[in-house]
């Protein structure tokens, strides 16, 4: 060390020399790296504007697998409206609904027998010809809130909401069967099965039964906070209720009364489905989806997803299970074997799934209101359905599969 010292001290310029050429090095070196990654940002940009023109220009001479091939190849970082836009465009097949300017979708509810489409927006519901895509009638809520819906299980009434007014509709005539004032916002519908009740959830935490014909209060229960979810069992025997303080409360139908309450997170519980008779799956904000035994509330088990759990469907056969995280992926759950397939990603605006009734295949809805249908078998890229139809906050499917 003392020989280095005295050597350094001897050649002080030449030491200088060397530390600047290694300062020089270091300098170059990181300079070079940065050129390298932004040459690679600006091939990788290049790669995307060259794949998505080549795209628009194989669509315009009708060549779809040349189209869907360069689509594939643009760098999914850079993707986009226009690549979505076009995207779209490979289902020639699939037809547009009217436009639902100046609003835009907060549910949609197949009609029973795949007829119609009724879509709430901020201050109409808007019914469609699922044949045609046309505006068959515009049903005039006069509230600028969002609409909940629910058609009655033969497709003649349709009951909607809109912050605290009730509306029900006599079907296809587009008659009020009854109009009421509603003491809080009502945040959750559904018939039962045999459509003889009407059941309605609210902000004051209040579920209440109706009757399906002259919607006379035949029951209710409050409970302690906010109801987010009201979903009936296809049994008609108890019904599932998400609550914003982050619990879940399975309900007897008839008379209403709490079989059992659960809390799941300090947070909310966003959505909840009832899978047959013997389970309740419930998604909350910590990232995971709870499985509650229907007769008592014990936890079942808990699948993982990681981030925020926005919906939740349970396929009619009750063997499996489709839910949405943050993020917009898509889990498939097989409830026997445990299995999860690889997550799926719609798109990061997808808010909510549907089982179709064979329990082959699921659809999700997005915000850019695109919905997609997926093979529960395969993890093939879904076909996408009806484009721009705004947004998407709910999926239902007709029960013969078709719709």
């Amino acid at each position: 060390g003392y020989l280095l010292a005295a050597s350094v001290r001897r050649h002080k310029a030449l030491a200088a020399t060397l530390i600047a050429a290694l300062l020089a090095v270091i300098l170059l070196t990181v300079l070079y790296v940065h050129d390298v990654k932004e040459q690679e940002v600006r091939a990788r940009t290049r790669q995307y504007a060259a794949s998505v023109a080549a795209a628009e220009i194989a669509l315009r001479e009708g060549d779809l697998p040349r189209a869907r091939a360069l689509l594939r190849q643009a760098p999914p970082e850079y993707r986009n409206w226009e690549w979505r836009h076009l995207e779209s465009r490979l289902h020639p097949e699939l037809r547009r609904f009217a436009s639902l300017s100046p609003g835009s979708a907060f549910e949609i509810e197949y009609s029973p027998d795949g007829r119609w489409v009724a879509v709430g927006t901020h201050s109409k519901v808007r019914v469609f010809d699922e044949q045609s895509g046309e505006v068959v009638q515009d049903l005039e809520v006069e509230r600028p809130a969002l609409c909940v819906l629910a058609w009655d299980a033969e497709g003649g009434r349709l009951a909607t909401a809109a912050s605290d007014r009730l509306l029900v509709w006599a079907w296809p005539e587009g008659r009020r069967m009854h109009d009421a004032s509603w003491p809080r916002a009502i945040r959750a519908l559904d018939f039962d099965p045999a459509g003889e009740d009407l059941f309605v959830g609210d902000d004051d935490g209040r579920v209440v039964r109706l009757d399906g014909q002259g919607f006379a209060v035949l029951d209710s229960v409050i409970l302690p906070t906010r109801v987010n979810d009201v979903v009936i069992q296809r049994t008609g025997e108890a019904i599932a209720v998400a609550r914003l303080d982050g619990q879940v409360t399975l309900l007897e139908a008839r008379p209403l009364r709490a079989r059992w309450t659960r809390r799941l997170s300090p947070r909310l519980v966003e959505s909840v489905a009832c899978v047959g008779a013997s389970l309740v799956a419930a998604t909350t904000f910590d990232g995971a989806l709870h499985l509650l035994q229907a007769q008592d509330g014990a936890l079942d088990r808990i699948l993982p997803h990681g981030g925020r759990v926005w919906d939740v469907e349970a396929s009619p056969d009750g063997r499996q299970l489709a839910s949405l995280s943050e993020g917009g992926a898509l889990h498939l759950f097989n409830l026997g074997s445990g299995r999860r397939q690889m997550p799926r990603a719609h798109g990061r605006e997808t808010s909510r799934v549907a089982f179709h009734p064979d329990g082959t295949r699921v659809m999700t809805g997005s915000w850019s209101g695109s919905l997609a249908e997926w093979d529960c078998a395969t993890d093939d890229d879904p076909r996408l359905l009806r484009p721009h139809i705004d947004d998407v906050v709910s999926v239902a499917v007709h029960p013969d599969g078709r719709q």
